[in-house]
């Protein structure tokens, strides 16, 4: 198993963020264990009171640390805070979103021992 993520390069329509030069859209693809290392430096970080405000919200440099803590599991990693940390977090509170609006939704559960998604119905859909 590949023990780090790679870049992918997909030529598009030049949109915000992507070169002028050439019109080719960039980005990482993770692996199991880089995205397992991202949560446990997240989780230790986050314990630590001075990294929170009071909304909720991370303290800017959090994402700064979390790279520290990055490099030093993967060394010689290309994974920075930003973009790809940043956007690794924003893709998961994209996800969490969905699944919760979904659960919060009359005819889904959720089964705690498989740890998935139930539907009551295939008419939901």
């Amino acid at each position: 198993m590949e023990t780090t993520g790679t870049n992918v390069s997909v030529a598009a329509t030049r949109r915000k963020g992507m070169s002028k030069a050439d019109g080719v859209r960039t980005w990482r693809v993770w692996t199991k264990k880089e995205e397992d290392a991202l949560i446990a430096a997240m989780r230790d970080l986050v314990t630590d009171p001075k990294w929170k405000l009071d909304t909720g919200a991370f303290r800017s440099g959090f994402f700064v640390e979390v790279e520290k803590k990055l490099v030093l599991a993967f060394p010689g990693t290309d994974l920075r805070a930003s973009p790809h940390i940043e956007s690794k977090v924003k893709v998961w509170k994209k996800y969490y979103h969905t699944l919760h609006d979904m659960l919060k939704t009359s005819g889904f559960g959720w089964d705690d021992e498989e740890k998935m998604v139930l539907v009551d119905s295939e008419d939901i859909w």
